[in-house]
């Protein structure tokens, strides 16, 4: 595999995309439905409701979730674009920067950014900036050397993103254009007597071609997602069309099994995950932070190390930071997290494994501050909140066994019907609550499912806690 090949599986009522490496390791998965909200990018028309003095923040009326509004949400510093106080009553234009969470609604920011593939625009930021993916190689000189050359408009700041590596001057020239020309579309509709939306948050065919960098292989299972994304790419990213592939599941399979990738997204739920050499991280979620303990088992022992201390613990724990890395990107595990490492002798040791953690994190779009050892042994890590965890999507909560939300287990249902063959009428039998599940809110999915199969998927209450999918024959 190419570095961040991206496979996107699309069925009734879900999306999901896979993201992994050059060796075939999963590093991102993303789910949506049009059942679970996404306002996180989206921008408003929003007027301020209160200032809250004691927090020195403000929230503000973004308007109603009926009307496709996001309802109130906290600004943290209670100041506009340009540093000025705000006032009650007064109208701004923000931008959702975290979903919401738990029992805590959205955050926004009074600076809004509209991201690109190569580039992001700032309209109230004054410079150009480089984003610290991209690091101080050669990448990086080329890409000041063309922007020194190809000035980007004025008017505001703008970043240069990661994805831009390899483009010509003139892609860089075409998005600075598009993006200048979007924000003032949404500058000419910020008017009216109600807090409203003014632009939507990106979807997930937007999503993928912005992180999508030059060479990476995009393979999609259903046709009408993949038309969608070759009109994109043609648009917005043409160095893509030649490596956006159709994978036909009808015929192939299951596109993330046909992968290799299936596996890895089970354990992504798993509350207890096995390390390559031995021990575990065991992963707890919190209503204040996430506690990854590293179970050393019988793995220290085994590799010569004496008791909890010694070389082999020093190793475990490499293992162990490298592993939570792509533990916490993958589950989009944000705010505070402790990682609670094997005992280990002195700081020298412990630095070796702060090393690792950083490697991990290296090149993230997420703002991650990894803050040290405590004198308990503890790591303290903050990972900036964006989206929403990934087990509060599917109602996988980490600190439990394995346990997915009837709306979960009843798109994986409806997903084993549309493998069904033969001959005979198809059947899913399920607990009531994933029936009631697919009979309201995802009605609309199960009326896909049964357009596709070309006739109605009869539904059966059972005792079983997992969905079953069969074929009926006629008698």
């Amino acid at each position: 595999m190419n570095e961040w090949d991206v496979f996107l599986s699309v069925s009734p009522g879900e999306t999901r995309i896979a993201w992994a490496d050059q060796d075939g390791v999963l590093r991102r998965y993303e789910i949506d439905r049009p059942t679970t909200a996404r306002l996180h990018g989206a921008i408003f028309r929003a007027r301020v409701a209160r200032i809250e003095k004691g927090m020195g923040g403000a929230f503000l009326d973004l308007g109603s979730l009926d009307s496709a509004g996001g309802g109130e949400a906290l600004l943290p510093r209670a100041k506009d674009a340009k540093g000025r106080p705000l006032t009650e009553g007064q109208w701004l234009v923000a931008q959702v920067s975290k979903e919401a969470h738990g029992t805590k609604g959205p955050a926004v920011t009074a600076k809004p950014m509209l991201t690109g593939r190569a580039l992001a625009y700032r309209p109230y930021g004054r410079d150009v900036e480089f984003e610290r993916a991209l690091g101080k190689g050669k990448a990086r000189g080329e890409l000041e050397r063309a922007v020194a050359d190809n000035p980007l408009p004025t008017g505001g700041g703008w970043l240069v993103r990661a994805g831009a590596a390899g483009l010509a001057a003139e892609a860089l020239t075409r998005e600075a254009q598009a993006l200048t020309a979007r924000w003032a579309e949404i500058q000419a509709a910020n008017d009216g007597p109600k807090p409203r939306r003014l632009a939507p948050p990106p979807d997930s065919l937007q999503r993928l071609l912005v992180e999508a960098a030059p060479g990476c292989r995009i393979a999609v299972d259903d046709r009408q997602a993949y038309a969608a994304l070759l009109d994109l790419a043609a648009a917005q990213a043409p160095d893509l069309l030649e490596d956006l592939l159709f994978h036909d599941a009808g015929q192939r399979g299951d596109l993330f099994e046909t992968v290799g990738l299936a596996d890895q997204i089970e354990e992504a739920f798993a509350r207890r995950v096995p390390l390559s050499g031995g021990g575990a991280l065991v992963i707890d979620q919190t209503e204040a932070l996430t506690v990854i303990d590293i179970d050393m088992g019988d793995s220290v022992g085994a590799a010569g190390g004496a008791g909890a201390g010694g070389d082999a613990a020093v190793r475990l724990n490499v293992r162990a930071a490298t592993e939570a890395a792509r533990q916490i990107q993958l589950r989009n595990i944000a705010g505070q997290i402790v990682l609670d490492c094997v005992t280990m002798r002195n700081r020298g040791e412990a630095k070796k494994v702060l090393e690792a953690l950083r490697r991990g994190f290296k090149g993230s779009p997420v703002a991650v501050d990894i803050l040290g050892l405590t004198p308990g042994g503890l790591i303290e890590i903050v990972r900036q909140r964006t989206g929403r965890r990934l087990d509060e999507i599917a109602g996988a909560p980490m600190s439990m066994a394995r346990r997915l939300s009837p709306e979960s287990l009843a798109l994986a249902a409806l997903r084993d019907a549309l493998r069904l063959r033969g001959a005979g009428r198809p059947v899913l039998t399920a607990d009531p609550a994933v029936i009631a599940c697919l009979e309201g809110p995802l009605s609309e999915a199960l009326a896909e499912t049964n357009q596709r199969l070309g006739q109605e998927l009869r539904l059966v209450a059972g005792d079983s806690p997992v969905p079953t999918a069969t074929l009926e024959r006629d008698r």
